[in-house]
């Protein structure tokens, strides 16, 4: 039904994943790619490539999930999953579509409509650039950071934060 459809899986494990896959169902051959691990530059190329990022979690999207982070970082529209870790801040937002955790039909419906209503595709991508923007961009965080360390302590040569920014293309 969708064989304009084509997947690139990103970053460590991905080989093994897609090969997996394969096995299981051969006629996704030429439609399903894998980059296995690749440098920071190259990984956020791939990613900007990529129209949609699907990134499905068994608990739901945290804010400690990293990965979730580049695609963020890059534009990039993200759908994921909300479960019983999920914080509140990414339905809140608009900042990625969500499906729920564990409903893959409900994450392939979404998906298809996204893919099929560009703007609204789009819409989610700029939102999750917004919220990349005023909470997770490491100034921001170095901004927390520093506000943490002052309340906790008087400030001392110890409590000197470094940190460096994300990776964009």
């Amino acid at each position: 039904a969708h064989a304009h459809i084509c997947f690139l899986c990103v970053g460590r494990g991905s080989s093994a994943f897609v090969s997996d896959l394969l096995a299981d169902d051969p006629s996704l051959a030429g439609r399903i790619h894998s980059t296995s691990t690749l440098p920071a530059l190259q990984t956020a190329r791939a990613i900007a490539a990529c129209d949609l990022m699907i990134q499905p979690f068994p608990d739901g999207i945290t804010t400690r999930r990293t990965s979730v982070m580049g695609c963020l970082i890059n534009g990039r529209p993200v759908l994921t999953t909300a479960g019983a870790l999920t914080e509140s801040i990414w339905a809140r937002s608009g900042g990625v579509a969500l499906a729920p955790a564990g409903d893959s039909r409900a994450l392939l419906e979404l998906a298809g409509s996204l893919l099929a209503d560009r703007e609204a595709l789009a819409a989610v991508g700029v939102r999750g650039r917004v919220l990349y923007d005023d909470v997770f961009a490491m100034e921001r965080t170095v901004t927390r950071l520093r506000s943490d360390v002052a309340a906790a302590a008087p400030p001392t040569a110890s409590h000197r934060v470094f940190a460096s920014g994300g990776l964009q293309v």
